[in-house]
């Protein structure tokens, strides 16, 4: 994904590649044809890859530390909890993955 100028280019530019995901189906469907159109975007079928063909196998990175080194510290994965833990107002104990979006960190993952 190229940079696109303009805000809102930018983020049909993220929901015409986040998927089936609730980013992606929030998408304007003629602005991602659009995108697509003028190589800001490239799905798949546009690089000539068959997307039932794609596995590990044609990705760049071979693994989350490679993405971390290459993103030049912007990108930071949660760490993962393995420890249950009583989110704040929750009615049942969930096993977390620390992040510092989402609220408090448990103790446990610090």
């Amino acid at each position: 994904m190229r940079r696109g100028r303009k805000l809102v280019v930018r983020e049909q530019a993220i929901r015409g590649v986040a998927g089936y995901t609730e980013v992606g189906r929030e998408r304007d469907a003629k602005m991602v044809e659009h995108l697509r159109a003028r190589g800001v975007i490239r799905q798949p079928q546009d690089l000539g890859i068959d997307p039932f063909d794609a596995d590990r196998r044609l990705l760049a990175a071979r693994s989350i530390k490679d993405l971390v080194r290459w993103s030049g510290g912007l990108y930071s994965p949660p760490t993962r909890c393995t420890v249950p833990w009583e989110a704040p107002n929750a009615s049942v104990t969930t096993a977390c993955i620390c992040t510092s979006v989402r609220g408090p960190t448990p103790p446990d993952c610090l």
